[in-house]
């Protein structure tokens, strides 16, 4: 099953060089918009498991990076781990992400992948009279694209 967002995902982040740029980001996501092959299952999950109303986002603050050169190179890909919390109905939780990013001159292009219990941010993986329609750990893939200003 794939989960996707059809807005309500931003992105903030400052400072350089490119491993405290990373360090110092906040991710969120609006948790409403998450959508899957199945309308039944999106209403269970936001209502019954994610209770995206009452809990609209899921927000990623990173602390640490770790693996990626200091002299990186435009056009070339890295692969690295980003560290730090992750809030998901308002339960904070460490995680980190595997992260594999190309950095160009006006861009950051990217993927993290993850892993989390549902368990660990309080609720139980959801689940259709006694069968479970998504497993826990759940993995979580982010890609994005950041653009890189000069702060004028």
């Amino acid at each position: 099953m794939s989960i996707r967002i059809k807005s309500g995902f931003s992105a903030r982040a400052s400072v350089s060089p490119l491993s405290a740029f990373i360090a110092l980001s906040t991710l969120q996501v609006d948790l409403r918009t998450l959508t899957s092959d199945s309308t039944v299952r999106d209403q269970a999950i936001r209502l019954q498991w994610l209770e995206s109303n009452k809990y609209p986002k899921a927000i990623f603050v990173a602390n640490a990076v770790e693996g990626l050169p200091a002299d990186a190179v435009q056009g070339q890909p890295y692969t690295f781990k980003v560290s730090g919390d992750m809030t998901i109905r308002n339960v904070t939780h460490p995680v980190t992400f595997d992260v594999t990013a190309t950095v160009s001159p006006d861009r950051i292009t990217g993927e993290g992948t993850t892993q989390i219990s549902m368990k660990d941010f309080g609720f139980e993986p959801p689940s259709v009279i006694g069968k479970t329609i998504v497993s826990d750990p759940v993995t979580l893939t982010v890609k994005g694209v950041a653009f890189v200003s000069d702060g004028s």
